[in-house]
């Protein structure tokens, strides 16, 4: 089984704890926690992951997204029920957001479903090769 590398990124270190449990038996995955978008910058440059998961009220999040969601699949986690923040980061181009706090089985999949289709794009994608 293909390990799979999930960048954390959240200034609240027990929340990153908290989805690391979450998906800790659903997969095999390895994770790298970033405390700033900042951080989370660095982090992309040098081992770029496979998924991101970012909290919105991390500093800096929504500039790291906005930089990297054409590169990796992003999953937003915010505020449950508040639309307009729910909206700002679709806009920013994170294709999933999910309420905080969390249901476990819900986030799993979400997550599963981003680097499924995340593997089908590159896939599908041309290849330049010989040109």
């Amino acid at each position: 089984m293909t390990e799979e590398y999930i960048l954390l990124v959240s200034g609240d270190a027990a929340l990153a704890e908290q989805w690391k449990h979450a998906l800790r038996h659903r997969r095999n995955y390895r994770f790298t926690h970033a405390p700033t978008g900042a951080e989370a910058d660095r982090v992309m440059s040098e081992t770029p992951p496979d998924a991101v998961v970012l909290d919105t009220a991390t500093p800096g999040a929504e500039d790291f997204c906005r930089r990297w969601t054409k590169e990796r699949p992003f999953l937003a986690m915010g505020e449950k029920g508040d639309t307009e923040t729910e909206t700002r980061w679709l806009a920013a181009g994170c294709p999933m957001y999910n309420g905080l706090p969390f249901d476990h089985s819900i986030f799993a999949l979400q997550l599963n479903a981003l680097l499924n289709n995340s593997r089908g794009r590159m896939r599908a994608a041309p290849s330049n090769a010989g040109n």
